[in-house]
């Protein structure tokens, strides 16, 4: 169990170390990677799911061996994993939010700076009407 630990820690360097280095020195960035099949994705996944796995395993490997033996420890281990949760939930929503924002005020400048270029073309009382007739107009 204690060398599955060591095993763990190490991965966790390692991905804490890409990280520093992907903030520190953007030239020589390694997260997030260019596509899906670059050297970087492996680097940082190989890592990241040896630690998973051998988490998990540690897990089965050294279950009732903890100081708290007591049924407590569920209540305690699930108001931190719903916890957790809701942290990410909310990084989640936001990150969402702030892209659907970014995305929609592109389309909107750009539709503005179209109908700006027509009525600087045609006349500032130039009504913007749709190029493709309405099928109801008989």
């Amino acid at each position: 169990a204690q060398s599955l630990f060591l095993v763990i820690l190490f991965c966790e360097a390692i991905l804490a170390s890409i990280l520093c280095l992907s903030i520190l020195a953007p030239e020589k960035r390694v997260w997030p990677p260019p596509n899906g099949n670059s050297w970087q994705m492996y680097v940082v996944w190989t890592p990241t799911i040896v630690a998973f796995l051998a988490t998990v395993w540690l897990g089965v490997l050294d279950r009732n061996t903890f100081v708290l033996g007591h049924w407590s420890r569920f209540v305690a281990g699930g108001l931190l994993m719903s916890g957790g949760y809701a942290i990410y939930y909310r990084c989640c929503r936001n990150c969402s939010d702030i892209v659907l924002l970014y995305t929609f005020r592109r389309r909107t400048m750009a539709s503005r700076s179209i109908r700006n270029s027509i009525r600087r073309i045609y006349g500032k009382g130039t009504a913007i009407r749709p190029i493709v007739p309405s099928l109801h107009q008989t």
